[in-house]
């Protein structure tokens, strides 16, 4: 989508609810050379799952029918919509729906963590959601030290937090074993982790953690 940047003020937020940022990330970072990006991800299962109820409830929306059914290739074979790796195209066309979204998931993550890589480290914030269900401290703390702002202002944040994960039906958890390992979902779980552990040890929140 096209932004009317030029009219914005010094100081705005922009708040992008779509993963796909992160496989821009280093590019956005050049075209906003002075802002600074707060970065939220979730457990890559809670992910999967969320596009994937989506999926099922906003079917009129082109996007998703072309992402899951009509994205195909020459030989009608599902084609991986830009950003999921190329060497994943297999697992992408034997996968269920679900399946698929676990590998966006992951596709999402590896973008993400590689991204950061090439930015200061002053210019992005991470977290983790999930452990900011689980209290607003450290993370809350941190996160205003990063934007320069009071940290009070969050404090009617923490009523609008469901604090349990999403649940999970055990159709859907059973098809996360077999893709585990081959995306190796723990290291990216743990990259992200350590991103989330850098920002709270940069600003203020490591010994709270």
């Amino acid at each position: 989508h096209r932004l009317p940047l030029a009219g914005w003020p010094a100081g705005a937020y922009l708040c992008l609810k779509s993963p796909e940022i992160s496989f821009v990330l280093p590019q956005l970072a050049g075209l906003l050379p002075s802002a600074r990006f707060v970065l939220v991800f979730r457990p890559l299962a809670e992910i999967a799952e969320s596009m994937f109820r989506k999926s099922r409830t906003v079917r009129r929306q082109a996007v998703f029918n072309r992402r899951w059914e009509e994205e195909r290739d020459g030989q009608g074979r599902l084609q991986p919509p830009p950003g999921v790796p190329l060497e994943w195209a297999g697992l992408w066309r034997q996968g269920t729906g679900f399946q698929r979204c676990l590998l966006n998931a992951a596709a999402y993550a590896k973008a993400l963590v590689a991204g950061c890589a090439l930015l200061p480290p002053e210019r992005f914030f991470a977290y983790d959601h999930a452990r900011l269900r689980a209290g607003m401290e450290p993370v809350a703390g941190a996160l205003a030290s990063f934007l320069g702002v009071e940290a009070a202002g969050f404090a009617g944040a923490a009523g609008m937090i469901r604090e349990g994960a999403p649940p999970m039906p055990e159709e859907l958890a059973g098809q996360i074993a077999p893709l585990r390992e081959e995306l190796g979902l723990n290291a990216l779980q743990d990259d992200l982790a350590g991103l989330a552990a850098q920002s709270l040890q940069r600003h203020g929140g490591g010994e709270r953690a």
